[in-house]
């Protein structure tokens, strides 16, 4: 599976649009307990959109049904989204953490000569590399549990 990175321009795009739209959390129809396809934000005090219910000469494109799951996802995701922000930035900083803690196992294999290195010498390498690893890893079990 390829992940595409999320560029820094995106996430000041995101981080941006955030903070100019209406305040958290959205709700679509005050609740999601009708199909009007309205929704709200600022705890339902501010009119946002509203979802549209389209039909053609013969079938409906939008039904209201669909509108309804529509205004729902939008609602949503605009107030899910600052928690995912949140957890996007942890998990960048602990890849950062992970990537250091292995730099010096990585670098072992670029030491000229490594391979007649004395045995204590690149325990010691290890050792250290192993104790940053640890350390790193036992902090991302728990952020892992709590996410």
């Amino acid at each position: 599976m390829t992940v595409e990175p999320i560029s820094g321009e995106d996430r000041a795009r995101i981080t941006e649009l955030l903070a100019k739209a209406t305040k958290g959390p959205w709700a679509a129809c005050k609740g999601g307990e009708c199909s009007c396809g309205y929704i709200f934000g600022d705890n339902g005090v501010a009119y946002i959109a509203k979802t549209l219910t389209l039909h053609d000469d013969v079938d409906p494109v939008t039904t209201p049904e669909a509108a309804q799951h529509n205004a729902r996802l939008i609602a949503e995701a605009r107030t899910a989204l600052p928690k995912y922000e949140s957890a996007l930035q942890a998990a960048e900083a602990k890849i950062e953490e992970l990537r250091e803690a292995l730099r010096p196992l990585a670098a072992i294999a670029e030491i000229p000569g490594a391979d007649a290195m004395q045995d204590d010498t690149i325990m010691y390498v290890l050792m250290n590399s192993a104790r940053r690893a640890r350390a790193a890893l036992s902090s991302t079990a728990d952020e892992v549990s709590d996410a």
